[in-house]
């Protein structure tokens, strides 16, 4: 997505990425590809509906994962969202997490050691 200036490849990959945005065993390993080779515009409708479905533990991590990575405080807002609608209390520790770390590390303070925990890491 990022190496090409093609509009219509681009709305091809955009398009498969969306049709595969499936939870499922898959969708982990999809995700942390993804941070790897961020692009905000993945980023789609079909992600952030993705983020407020699941309740599989390995999809919220790899996308918790992804959105400490590159997120912004705005992407930071989504968990936010995902954590007042979760009664699981191990999914919304995964997300409390990760809304720590970001919110670190978009804080600036580099005197400041950050959160206890670890950092959203892949799985």
């Amino acid at each position: 997505m990022r190496e090409t200036k093609d509009e219509a490849a681009r709305k091809t990959i955009a398009e498969r990425w969306n049709e595969s945005l499936v939870d499922g065993a898959l969708a982990p390993s999809q995700i942390y590809a993804f941070a790897r080779q961020w692009d905000r515009t993945l980023l789609t409708d079909e992600f952030w509906r993705l983020l407020s479905e699941t309740k599989n533990r390995k999809t919220l991590s790899a996308i918790c994962y992804a959105l400490y990575e590159q997120g912004t405080e705005e992407d930071a807002k989504k968990l936010v969202q995902k954590d007042k609608a979760t009664e699981d209390v191990e999914l919304r520790q995964i997300i409390v997490n990760a809304l720590n770390w970001i919110r670190y590390k978009h804080s600036g303070d580099t005197t400041n050691p950050g959160p206890a925990a670890r950092p959203p890491h892949m799985e």
